[in-house]
């Protein structure tokens, strides 16, 4: 008879739980269809109810969703790697543990990229909190499981996310479209050092330009593609929208409609290149094998920059920030990095990330070449 009661009381509590009753409701409707029933029975389901509510607890909190997340990024160019912040908020605070998959910026796919996780935390003015997390690489998120705190701050490391277009010119795919789950987001990406910028798609961002840093304000939950041009390989002409949402701001000033009527041709060529520039860019990520310049061994010796990047990794003693090559060869950030990449595929160097720096080291085989550039010196100099 017990084991009946039990299951009619937990099937009437689950159904006025769905109804938003309150408790009181439903213990008194019991109360009035079992009273026929003995002071002990009555006892025995009011310790029966206790259990219950101990059991499932959260029936009776109020629903709980993610209202806002605020993504931060900061991303460094030169080493092809990012820092990204970002703050999960709550309706209310879980007052029983709870389990959220808080999205993670994906990896452009077909590329090297990949992201390490820094650390997990929560704000200290909660008390008594658990939090506990892992990490699904296959679905880009954290499973959080946490209780007594309405905002998580999820940290972690980019890298490899660019993508070189062409000669000073680079893609970085911005993929939220799994930040959905909330009610609202906002990602700030701020792009560190002097370059001309621009998104795609453009509606509802806003760019903003200081001496050092570039930063790109982004609302909606979807892919986005933003293009970076290095100082003095030309900028990226961005066409005026009349839509109300779009706030975007760049560099340049943007020519008046009435100008760019007259000059047709050029709006059709600006529009092309740039529809070039992200057809190519989406080939790239889609893993399409694209053909680029090589080193052959005949030519090391002969190219200057090779040669410079050689001599200058071999002075230092055979290894060197990467970054601290570009300043020490004075050379475009975007040539040192082609150069060193093929010269990495050649077996001339390897590319070694430690912490957020690429060190360009010498392979044996560089080495040699480092020696016979060297020994060539000497013998003009004794000459």
């Amino acid at each position: 008879m017990y084991k009946h009661i039990v299951l009619i009381l937990f099937a009437i509590k689950q159904f006025f739980s769905i109804l938003n009753i309150l408790w009181l409701e439903s213990v008194m409707g019991i109360i009035v269809l079992l009273k026929n029933v003995s002071l002990i029975s009555l006892l025995l389901i009011a310790a029966l109810f206790i259990v219950l509510n101990g059991m499932f607890p959260a029936c009776s909190q109020e629903s709980l969703y993610v209202s806002r997340i605020d993504i931060s990024v900061f991303y460094d160019v030169i080493d092809d790697l990012g820092f990204v912040e970002e703050n999960i908020s709550l309706n209310t605070v879980p007052t029983q543990l709870i389990e959220i998959d808080a999205p993670l910026i994906p990896p452009p796919i077909g590329g090297r990229g990949y992201y390490e996780l820094i650390n997990i935390s929560y704000s200290s003015n909660h008390k008594n909190v658990y939090l506990s997390y892992s990490v699904d690489r296959k679905n880009n998120m954290v499973k959080l499981v946490f209780n007594a705190t309405r905002t998580v701050l999820v940290r972690y490391a980019i890298y490899n996310y660019l993508d070189e277009i062409g000669v000073g010119v680079y893609g970085l795919l911005i993929d939220l479209s799994n930040f959905s789950i909330a009610n609202s987001i906002h990602a700030r990406i701020r792009i560190i050092g002097n370059y001309t910028v621009d998104v795609y798609p453009s509606l509802n961002t806003g760019i903003t330009k200081s001496k050092d840093v570039v930063a790109i304000e982004l609302n909606d939950p979807q892919p986005y593609t933003i293009i970076i041009v290095e100082e003095g390989f030309g900028g990226i002409t961005t066409l005026p929208t009349t839509s109300p949402t779009t706030n975007v701001e760049t560099g340049a000033q943007q020519q008046p409609l009435a100008v760019l009527e007259t000059n047709n041709l050029i709006l059709i060529l600006v529009v092309a290149v740039i529809a070039l520039l992200l057809l190519y860019l989406f080939w790239r990520r889609h893993g399409a094998d694209v053909e680029v310049e090589t080193i052959a061994p005949g030519d090391i010796l002969s190219d200057e920059t090779v040669r410079d990047i050689i001599v200058t990794v071999g002075d230092s003693g055979g290894e060197i920030k990467q970054s601290d090559l570009v300043r020490a060869t004075g050379r475009p950030k975007s040539t040192i990095s082609r150069k060193v990449k093929r010269l990495a595929e050649e077996g001339y160097t390897e590319i070694i990330r430690k912490g957020k720096y690429n060190i360009v080291k010498l392979t044996p085989q560089g080495k040699e070449i480092y020696e016979k550039i060297k020994s060539g010196e000497k013998s003009k100099n004794e000459r």
